[in-house]
């Protein structure tokens, strides 16, 4: 299974937080904001043949602050056939 897992080391390279979002997805981008936060997004398998475009925020501490989902255009998947 694909996971979107978002790591965050301090300024020497220690492990600050890790987030595992073990849902089939797959992460595109992340952003960081000055206050720490962090906003990573990509997709993630909403079911055996939908697959949304997904983002969440993660406060300094590596909380979630808040996740979406977004359902447009097809993402198209290897092997699945649209109905």
């Amino acid at each position: 299974m694909v996971a979107i897992i978002t790591v965050k080391y301090d300024q020497n390279g220690h492990l600050t937080w890790f987030r595992d979002e073990n849902d089939g997805g797959q992460a595109f981008a992340v952003a960081s904001a000055l206050a720490g936060s962090l906003v990573v997004t990509g997709t993630r398998n909403v079911s055996s043949t939908v697959t949304a475009y997904y983002t969440v925020k993660y406060d300094s501490a590596g909380n979630s602050i808040w996740g979406r989902d977004e359902y447009g255009a097809p993402v198209a998947r290897p092997g699945v056939v649209p109905h």
